[in-house]
């Protein structure tokens, strides 16, 4: 675990193979990042919101560091932890506990955090759970709660990723398209990019591809395109996404190679991010891939 938000920085730059150069191009000088990495609270809020854009980290990422609590599923300090930093196999307890909470507290970051854990328990522990009934009926409750709010923030966007599951046709598909881009203009770019858009569109998609619905899939790559405004708006990880997305779309049309590359793609972010764990799941997502 680490101790402050420079050892995160250090790490990933590191994994990342980040140049100097390259976060002087950010906006941050190196002596900057070099304090940043021994002392918290060095750097201005633009300053750490640029080297967070260019690491691909978000809010949340930081609080788990500068918050970090021991993770007991009776209280509440469960939502100071990104879902990467906890066991897969912990996800159902912390789904079953949320759900509790929402039914005494009533609070809608509790439901939430239910939606999460349980989409999130279904796809790295439940086989073929995303191909699955249960993950429609999740999605269709999902998909009403949403329907229901005015203006989304982060937290929608994030549970957003497991509400289109459910739909079966190409209108309600553009119909849902249509809401999320609504969405997006009145929330706070710095936040959220083409890399939660293209997360949002993930799931629905692989769903549609491993049960054979080439016409739904086609819909989703199409929604999922995002016009680039400007190039340096676009995470590192949003481009690695958006290449995974080509992928996605050779496989659907049967090109020669498309799964070697996928597979090929994986490794690299393997060897990138250093999280096997995250790509371990995937593996299991995809098996029916590669049984074909």
């Amino acid at each position: 675990m680490f101790d402050h938000y420079g050892d995160v920085f250090r790490w990933i730059i590191k994994q990342k193979h980040v140049t100097p150069g390259t976060v002087v191009d950010a906006g941050v000088s190196t002596y900057k990042l070099y304090k940043a990495y021994n002392e918290n609270g060095y750097l201005q809020l633009e300053e750490l919101l640029k080297l967070m854009h260019l690491l691909d980290l978000m809010p949340s990422d930081i609080d788990v560091v500068l918050r970090r609590r021991l993770i007991n599923v009776t209280n509440s300090t469960w939502y100071q932890y990104s879902w990467q930093h906890i066991q897969p196999l912990g996800y159902d307890a912390l789904a079953r506990t949320m759900q509790l909470k929402y039914e005494t507290d009533h609070q809608r970051k509790d439901l939430e955090a239910y939606f999460e854990f349980k989409a999130l328990d279904g796809l790295f522990v439940r086989q073929n759970w995303l191909q699955s009934p249960a993950a429609a009926e999740l999605s269709k409750a999902i998909s009403d709660e949403l329907m229901t709010m005015e203006t989304w923030s982060y937290a929608e966007f994030r549970v957003a990723r497991y509400a289109m599951l459910h739909i079966e046709n190409p209108a309600g598909i553009q119909m849902w398209a249509q809401l999320l881009y609504r969405a997006l203009k009145t929330i706070d770019q710095r936040y959220i990019n083409r890399n939660t858009v293209l997360d949002i569109f993930e799931w629905p998609l692989l769903r549609a591809i491993l049960r054979g619905k080439r016409e739904l899939a086609e819909t989703l790559l199409q929604v999922a395109q995002v016009a680039d405004t400007n190039a340096a708006d676009v995470m590192l990880f949003g481009r690695g996404q958006q290449r995974l997305f080509d992928i996605y779309a050779d496989i659907l049309h049967d090109k020669p190679h498309a799964r070697r590359n996928l597979q090929e793609h994986l490794s690299d972010f393997v060897m990138l991010s250093g999280d096997r764990k995250f790509i371990d799941g995937y593996q299991k997502i995809l098996r029916p891939l590669w049984e074909e």
